[in-house]
């Protein structure tokens, strides 16, 4: 927890394939934010009937990014 708040960590990423306890737990541990980043790999059936590929997925992942990463 020290080092990530010593390199001013503002958010933990999890992908929705993995269990995301840990990186929940770290979140609150560090207060920070919990931002997704999906691969292709993560698109449901449901995602898929609705046209969800990956340039949607792969816009989503920059959206989280930037707020992660602070930038515009």
């Amino acid at each position: 927890m020290r080092t990530a708040r010593e390199r001013k960590v503002t958010a933990i990423f999890l992908e929705p394939l993995v269990s995301p306890k840990l990186a929940e737990t770290l979140a609150r541990e560090v207060g920070v934010r919990l931002l997704t980043l999906d691969p292709i790999e993560g698109v449901t059936r449901k995602e898929a009937a609705e046209g969800i590929g990956y340039l949607e997925l792969m816009a989503r992942n920059l959206q989280s990014l930037r707020e992660g990463l602070g930038c515009r």
